[in-house]
C-alpha cells in the first residue's frame, strides 16, 4: 500500500468516514472501523495532497506531492529568494 502524500486517506464528514477504495477494500480494516460504531463510505478519491518537511538545524525544506496529482515537488536549502527574502526560511 502507498505510504505518504500518495497513500489512501479517509476523511470524518458529519460522523460518517469517507474512505479511499484502497482501504475500504480491506475488508479487516472495514470490519474492525464497523465494530468501532463507525459508518463507512466508499470513495473512488479524496482529492490529491503536497506536504512540506522540515529539517531542524539543518535549514532544508523537502516537498513531496501526490503522484496522482499533475503537481511535483522541490527540495529548498532554507534560503528564501525574491519579495519575501527578508523572512525567516521556515
Amino acid at each position: 500500500m502507498r505510504r505518504g502524500p500518495g497513500g489512501p486517506r479517509l476523511l470524518d464528514v458529519n460522523g460518517t468516514m469517507q474512505v479511499e477504495a484502497d482501504l475500504y477494500d480491506d475488508g479487516l480494516l472495514r470490519t474492525r472501523l464497523e465494530l468501532l460504531g463507525q459508518t463507512l463510505e466508499k470513495k473512488e478519491s479524496l482529492g490529491v495532497a503536497q506536504m512540506i518537511c522540515f529539517e531542524d538545524g539543518v535549514g532544508k525544506m523537502t516537498g513531496e506531492s501526490d503522484p496522482r496529482g499533475s503537481g511535483e515537488a522541490q527540495e529548498s536549502n532554507g534560503k528564501a529568494h525574491g519579495a519575501d527574502s527578508h523572512r525567516r526560511p521556515y
